[in-house]
């Protein structure tokens, strides 16, 4: 990350800053154990190489809660994962209809 000018800002959360742009680092394999999401049910797609995976908005909504009651995230970013959880819960709730 360094040598493509990014800045370390957050070591707990593995993030990184370049020019407004942020970005952070997981391993997926802790997706299970952190937020009980099915990792054999995660769409994958490859690209040149690199495989993503695609969590949907269910997914997304377990990550976020989870991610809300960790002790560091709650006492630093609360705010911006409570406004996650209400986004994601609107859209689902709009799906709904």
């Amino acid at each position: 990350m360094n040598d493509n000018s990014y800045i370390l800002y957050d070591l707990h959360e593995h993030a990184f800053e370049r020019n407004g742009l942020q970005l952070a680092f997981a391993s997926i394999e802790s997706l299970t154990p952190f937020a009980g999401v099915d990792l054999a049910k995660i769409p994958t797609i490859e690209e040149n190489g690199v495989r993503y995976y695609l969590l949907d908005l269910p997914d997304y909504l377990k990550v976020y809660t989870a991610s809300s009651k960790d002790g560091y995230r709650k006492n630093t970013i609360n705010k911006n994962d409570q406004q996650k959880i209400n986004l994601i819960k609107k859209a689902l709730d709009e799906n709904k209809q």
